[in-house]
């Protein structure tokens, strides 16, 4: 998995809740509430974002098997298997027309791109 992403995600997801945090830390410094509910608040939040995150990195992992299994079977000349049949999201959509159009491609040759002479 990229780590970058997931670092990303993971304080985005985080940081949503700082402006709750923030208020309840005030309240908290007001006495208008016991500081432990103000601890006891945010971490439930941040352990609650924290398990709110984990069917994303499967799902990311996933997806990046199934793509690299795609690519290791099209580079061993292989028909690849289907890619992510009963997903509706996003990236099985995107793996579903990479397969397509590989399929297309191999069926009716590939396009030269522009420039590129043929090989001898």
């Amino acid at each position: 998995m990229d780590r970058p992403l997931s670092v990303r995600l993971i304080l985005a997801i985080l940081l949503s809740g700082l402006p709750a945090a923030v208020a309840l830390i005030v309240l908290a410094a007001n006495g208008s509430i016991w500081a432990g509910w103000a601890v006891i608040v945010i971490l439930i939040s941040a352990g609650a974002s924290a398990i709110a995150t984990l069917p994303i990195f499967r799902s990311w992992r996933a997806h990046g098997e199934r793509l690299g299994a795609l690519v290791d079977a099209l580079e061993r000349r292989e028909p690849p298997t289907h890619v992510g049949t009963g997903e509706h999201d996003f990236m099985s959509n995107a793996e579903r027309r990479l397969l397509e159009a590989v399929d297309r491609g191999l069926k009716g040759g590939m396009k030269k791109p522009e420039g590129e002479a043929a090989p001898e």
